[in-house]
Order: structure tokens, then sequence, then C-alpha cells
């Protein structure tokens, strides 16, 4: 059984890599991993005299995301100084649903140590990082998202939220928030805005640390957090069939591997549980909700083995054009697109400020748009191949 493990893999790079410190060591890392893998990119953009570095991913398989050991390139950022000093902070790692994959069977799951589970917010996660002498909130790929710019005005509201980010960033700890809002709701819906602090980790080792540890700083800086669960691994699988109002939690076992466990309430509100047609499937697996669906179907059943079949055709798709937009966009260099619709699309993010996420979307919303029935979707699929 696979369980991603921070510190060795961080002890490693710090081996293998060359760099003045451990910062620029862990971004030849993640450079390493785009230029192996379509799947992931990074994403460069200025903050006044700074150059700000955001590594994340586009469609892996969880073999790229193992092969690779990639499990930190989801919003992995680095800031570098102009005199060319790196530093980085650390996002949540990835990590993934019950029985989603072969290391996350519950089978597996029910032979590990439960150390505690905590309710999983339906927000967006934000994380502080550090340019200059300026602190900002950002999500995974940027600091312009709405639920970026609601946490920074947050930071800027609350003095023990202010004092907990500085002193925790000033001893190298990553604080990690998910933020809720009435106006941000996925599906679950909040009457107030606020941030919670989820996870702490140490910016040097990858290593979390314990919820007593974060309980007790959250209540000295009078921090929300995550209402924590004290059943068994058992007595929340049975609770996830019938509990309302909530996502889920998210669970950590011994050897710190986390997995998120959702209820069938919050999954049949996304609607993930019936008519999957080809073309539904393309829909969820653009908007990334197919992951929700595979640990709820029997590995031998034939809807199960369609949507295997159908995630990793597309996502090849996705991953080569979306690689081969970005290269054109940069490079100005658009006559070798055949396709005039991707070419027009290749020319508008060309002036965009954020070149990756524009056509990222672009693409997505024309798939979206183009794919409206099973019969297009067989087309479309068959072209693909």
């Amino acid at each position: 059984m696979f369980v991603y493990k921070p510190k060795e893999l961080f002890e490693k790079i710090n081996r293998t890599f060359e760099g003045k410190n451990f910062s620029e060591k862990l971004f030849k890392f993640a450079e390493n991993i785009t230029n192996q893998s379509k799947a992931f990119f990074k994403r460069e953009f200025q903050k006044g005299d700074y150059l700000i570095t955001v590594f994340s991913y586009r469609y892996p398989s969880y073999r790229e995301f193992k092969e690779l050991n990639a499990f930190e390139l989801r919003g992995l950022t680095f800031v570098k100084s102009p005199e060319g000093e790196f530093s980085h902070f650390l996002a949540m790692h990835k990590f993934f649903n019950v029985n989603e994959n072969e290391d996350y069977k519950i089978e597996r799951l029910k032979k590990l140590k439960l150390l505690s589970a905590s309710e999983k917010l339906d927000g967006s996660l934000v994380h502080p990082i550090k340019v200059g002498d300026q602190i900002f909130m950002k999500s995974r790929q940027d600091l312009e998202s709405y639920p970026a710019q609601r946490a920074n005005i947050l930071l800027q509201q609350r003095e023990n939220l202010k004092n907990l980010v500085k002193d925790l960033l000033s001893q190298n700890l990553q604080p990690l928030f998910e933020y809720v809002s009435p106006q941000n709701q996925i599906v679950v819906p909040y009457q107030e805005e606020n941030l919670y602090l989820v996870q702490l980790r140490n910016n040097l080792t990858g290593e979390y640390l314990s919820d007593e540890e974060l309980t007790d700083l959250a209540k000295e800086y009078n921090i929300p957090t995550p209402k924590r669960e004290t059943v068994s691994f058992e007595e929340l699988l049975k609770r996830a069939k019938n509990t309302t109002q909530t996502e889920g939690w998210v669970l950590r076992f011994e050897n710190d591997l986390f997995a998120k466990l959702k209820t069938k309430w919050y999954l049949k509100r996304h609607k993930i549980l019936s008519n999957l047609s080809e073309d539904i499937i393309i829909r969820k697996i653009l908007r990334r909700e197919i992951d929700d669906i595979l640990p709820l179907l029997l590995e031998d059943s034939l809807t199960y083995r369609k949507i295997v079949q159908i995630k990793e055709t597309l996502e090849n798709y996705l991953n080569r054009t979306l690689e081969e937009l970005s290269k054109s966009s940069k490079s100005g260099n658009f006559y070798f697109i055949e396709d005039p619709t991707l070419r027009r699309i290749a020319e508008k993010c060309s002036q965009s400020r954020d070149i990756e996420k524009c056509i990222q979307t672009s693409l997505r919303n024309l798939l979206l748009n183009q794919i409206q029935n099973r019969k297009k979707a067989l087309e479309f699929l068959e072209s693909i191949k």
C-alpha cells in the first residue's frame, strides 16, 4: 500500500537537487515534473518586483501522481526576489476519496488506525504567501480569485488572524485555511463569511502538525476550526449514508495518510449518481466531478470501466491540447494549429494575464458547449483516439 510521505520526499530532494537553499531545490524538483508530464504545469506572474510561480495540475491520473511523486503540485508556490532568492509556500498535498483508487480501498483503510476525522468544509482552500514584507492570501492557482480576494480582506480586518499568520510564517509553519461564505456556496450553505484553520504544515519538512497542536493554536488566536469527530472509521462509513448538510470528512490515518469521505447526501446534490451517458461523463470530467463517482461503483461494473476508458482518452487529449495551445500562446506562433476554433483560443489567451487558466477555461467551455448529447460525445471520443 503506497502512502505519500512528505518528509521522506523532501529529504530526497535535498540530497538530489542543486540549489542555494531548499526552496530552489524544491523548485527544480517541481519544474522537472512539468517537463516530464503534460498533466502538470507551472504558472508565472509578477507581484511588484517579485516573480510568483505556481505549480499545479491539469488532468493527471493517479498513476502519474505516484510515478512522479507529484502530490505537492496542487498550488505549490514560489516567490523569487529581485536578487534571485527563492522562498516557497506549501499548500495541501493532493489526496483522494475513500475507494477512489487501489491505495484507498475501504478494506485497506480499515487495517489502519484512524487518528482523526474533521468535517470537510465545502469551501475553497486558501493559504498565505509572503512577498517581500507583504502577506497575501492565495487560492490554488492565483491571488485574484474571489476566495483569495475575500480572504485578503479578512486578513486585513481581523487582527487575530493577521497575528496568527505572521507568527506562523516567521517559524516556517504554513497555515492552510478554508474560505466559506454565502456568496461562495458550492453545495453546503453557510450563513456567514469565515476562514477556518484546517491544517498546519512544517514548510521545510512538509510534515503536518498534530490536530492537538492545531487546536491549541487556534484557541490561542481565537480562530475557528472544523468540527472534529471521535468515532471509528466504520462508524463514519455508516454516517456517510444518512448524514445531511455536510460534504463529509477529512480522515487522517496512521503514517499520515489523508483521505476524503463524502456523504451520499452531498453526492446526490451534485447529481452524480444518475444518467451516466458518455456526454454526462465527459462533462463531469471537465468539471472535475468524476472522482466523486468512481468510489460508488464496483470496479468490475461496465459503468466503471466505461468511465475509466473515457477519462483516460479525454485526459490524454486535454493534456496534449492544453500544452500545444499554451506553447503557441506564449510564443505567438499560431499558424501550426490546424483547427480554427483552437487557433482563436490560443490567439485570445495570448493577451491574457493568466494564459494557462484562460486556455483551460476556454477549452473546457468549448467542449461543454459542443458536446450536448450522447451522439456528439461518441463522435468526439472517436475523433481524439
